[in-house]
């Protein structure tokens, strides 16, 4: 319902758990997937594409209270928010919790406004770590007004680079057959975000950062599947 909160799953005062689980195409007024208010939610290995939120923030994820979110080897990509944040919203002035992205990519995401957006906004204490944002529309691809709210953020690949963090590059990851914004909003079926043996993506990740619980890639391989682990969804 593009009038409500949480095209698919709406919790207030609620853990959820979702893993191998696809959120395509779904409408509502912000989070066009799922919102949350004073929620948790852990997601792994699950795709968000096509998603929109068509009035408000966070056309994937929509933290609208101090709501705790940990995402592992999960795919984001043509979700378009008409505000803010077409991946993951979260209030960086109610959010206390300690968040996760980790081994995400984020890719072809469109927040329509033409300045002050985010693909994902997060607080000072979230981890940032093994994640790919390329090829989305926002004014940065990660909110990180410093000294403010800074988040930890490792080992990620940055389309136009990111000045916060460590071992952050700034290149093409490659990937095999990716969407153009022209296509935005789409069902990530039609394109493939893996990437080539070749990319600069391959064994760029820190096995140090990967969480021992959720160590499997989008299409099941354990990481690191040879010395390092790959950096985004896939391994």
């Amino acid at each position: 319902d593009r009038n409500s909160l949480g095209g698919a799953v709406f919790g207030n005062s609620a853990n959820f758990f979702f893993q191998d689980c696809e959120f395509n195409l779904n409408t509502s007024q912000s989070g066009g997937a799922i919102a949350l208010y004073e929620a948790s939610i852990t997601a792994d290995r699950c795709i968000f594409s096509g998603n929109e939120a068509r009035t408000g923030d966070g056309a994937a994820i929509n933290d609208g209270g101090d709501s705790q979110f940990k995402i592992y080897n999960s795919l984001f990509v043509g979700n378009v928010a008409d505000d803010n944040c077409p991946a993951i919203y979260s209030s960086a002035v109610f959010n206390t919790n300690f968040n996760e992205i980790i081994n995400c990519t984020f890719a072809h995401n469109i927040a329509k406004p033409i300045s002050g957006t985010y693909t994902v906004r997060a607080n000072e204490d979230t981890k940032v770590f093994n994640c790919i944002f390329y090829g989305n529309q926002a004014t940065m691809d990660l909110f990180n007004l410093a000294p403010t709210f800074v988040p930890d953020v490792q080992n990620c690949l940055f389309e136009g680079g990111i000045s916060i963090g460590t071992n952050n590059i700034k290149d093409n990851p490659d990937f095999r057959k990716p969407a153009s914004l022209s296509d935005v909003p789409f069902h990530h079926e039609d394109f493939n975000y893996r990437f080539t043996k070749q990319s600069i993506c391959f064994e760029a990740g820190n096995n140090s950062l990967l969480n021992s619980t959720y160590k499997y890639g989008l299409d099941g391989n354990e990481r690191p599947e040879y010395f390092d682990a790959d950096l985004g969804a896939y391994e």
